[in-house]
């Protein structure tokens, strides 16, 4: 638990963790202040999941508006143990395509924040990387003929998907290995 006001990190300095608001709420400045209006951190927000994937360096500060309790995850821990994971293929592939997502919608990798990629964002990622196979089900462009045949095939795979995601599946992995160490919702 932190105190009001209390600073968890500032601009600049290397990060080594991604933070996981459990209770309360935080305040996020980019830069050094004045950039932009700050921001309100609430719980179960996250903060600077870039630094699971890349070498990362805070892009804002964050301090506790009220006292807070939050989660973290070290990142040379995380790596070490998706390293030996079977699923290193995929979450490599989610990593990549975080880094990408984040430069396109930031305007370059100077721009990217430690809050950036919230829970839509991520979930699409996820789902793009962890289930390949299915993402043209989320996405119809790409000037495909689709046959009703097909798109049988290709909702009832992703019911299936879905389904494992309800229980012990593929793409419910990471979440159960952050469990594992710590993190709560």
């Amino acid at each position: 638990a932190h105190a009001n006001g209390t600073e968890l990190f500032r601009f600049g300095t290397r990060c080594s963790k991604m933070y996981f608001t459990v209770s309360g709420e935080s305040v996020y400045t980019i830069g050094y202040g004045g950039e932009a209006a700050p921001l309100i951190v609430h719980p179960h927000q996250w903060l600077a999941e870039p630094c699971l994937w890349v070498v990362w360096e805070h892009r804002g500060r964050l301090n506790a508006k009220e006292p807070i309790e939050v989660s973290e995850l070290d990142s040379a821990e995380f790596q070490t143990i998706v390293s030996r994971s079977s699923h290193f293929d995929d979450i490599q592939r989610y990593a990549k395509m975080y880094i990408a997502r984040a430069e396109l919608e930031c305007g370059g990798a100077e721009g990217i924040t430690d809050i950036w990629g919230q829970r839509i964002r991520v979930m699409d990622l996820s789902h793009k990387a962890f289930c390949p196979d299915e993402a043209f089900v989320m996405s119809w462009t790409g000037g495909s003929v689709y046959t009703k045949e097909r798109l049988f095939r290709a909702w009832k795979r992703y019911a299936d998907i879905q389904r494992d995601i309800a229980g012990p599946g593929v793409c419910n992995w990471v979440w159960r290995k952050l469990y594992s160490m710590g993190y709560r919702h």
